[in-house]
């Protein structure tokens, strides 16, 4: 048994304490909690966002380095990499494609802010009268605007939450809405080991035309890490979440990295997510030119609705 003796002050345990109850209550909340059937409206805002992450299985709770994770864990807007922009483009099904830029700024050493606007578009789709007779196609799109604040108190301990304005739009008919998300994170400092949790889209229902959707409301709680390695400039990361949207079951995503110098990076992930076509694998890569400019890529096979291609581009 190895016993690890921590000397801290009085803040800095009742925050470590409170933390750590937090993430218990994280982890416990999936295992047991029963939605029931249903559907929830503005299913877009389950997709995720940033290649780095999407590669490494859809982790995303605790992975403390990336840029575009602030948006599933709001707390790590504080510990990603440095003031900046970044843009990520996504394929998807039958022509729709997924596209979101995002800034953040570190205030100073304590607050850092986020921006970010994503925007679905989708073909259109064609249209009918009362009669039954085609007319004119009817356009639809999404989007989503967000801000985000991130707060670190002590070193390495971190809280942060995103406001969202929602938007679903078919033809001349909108749907609107506002969201939340909520996070909490602790970057431990041992061997790059971090650990997160979050809830993503707590808020009212959003209304369409005459009907209420429920939203998305994810809980997400997570972990990474590096692997002890002989060789220096190759390092090791792995990251794993425990994942439960409203309406469906809870599930582990996970993923590994491969970091040669900080330069080269090469990344594989599974998502046991029951709903998710394909073999549910992905692959990808990412390179850091300049040391100022990251460049990510993730693919992955969704079955007979064939192969869908992220990037993500952030400088700073």
């Amino acid at each position: 048994m190895i016993t690890i003796l921590l000397r801290t002050d009085n803040r800095r345990a009742s925050f470590i304490a409170a933390f750590v109850t937090i993430m218990i209550s994280f982890a416990a909340f999936p295992a047991i909690a029963k939605d029931g059937a249903g559907s929830s409206g503005a299913s877009y805002l389950l997709l995720p966002v940033g290649a780095r992450s999407i590669a490494l299985g859809e982790t995303g709770a605790a992975l403390a380095r990336d840029p575009f994770t602030w948006l599933s864990n709001p707390a790590l807007l504080p510990f990603a990499e440095g003031s900046g922009v970044g843009a990520f483009h996504s394929q998807w099904t039958l022509d729709t494609y997924y596209d979101n830029v995002i800034a953040k700024h570190a205030l100073n050493r304590f607050v850092s802010i986020g921006a970010a606007f994503t925007y679905l578009s989708s073909p259109d789709i064609p249209g009918f009268d009362d009669t039954g007779a085609p007319t004119a196609a009817v356009g639809n799109s999404n989007l989503q605007g967000i801000v985000g604040v991130g707060f670190k108190p002590l070193a390495g301990l971190g809280a942060g939450v995103n406001v969202k304005y929602l938007q679903e739009r078919i033809a001349d008919y909108t749907g609107r809405g506002w969201a939340v998300d909520v996070g909490a994170a602790w970057i431990t400092g041992l061997r790059e080991i971090a650990l997160g949790a979050a809830v993503q889209n707590l808020g009212s229902d959003i209304t369409y035309i005459a009907e209420k959707e429920k939203l998305p409301t994810t809980f997400r709680v997570g972990a990474s890490g590096a692997l002890p390695l002989p060789v220096s400039p190759v390092a090791v990361r792995l990251a794993a979440d425990l994942v439960k949207k409203r309406f469906e079951d809870a599930y582990g995503c996970y993923g590994a990295e491969i970091d040669v110098r900080s330069i080269v990076f090469l990344r594989a992930g599974y998502t046991a997510d029951a709903n998710r076509e394909g073999d549910r694998f992905s692959v990808g890569g990412g390179l850091k030119l300049f040391d100022r400019l990251m460049v990510d890529y993730a693919w992955t096979p969704y079955g007979d609705l064939g192969s869908f291609h992220r990037i993500s581009i952030y400088a700073h």
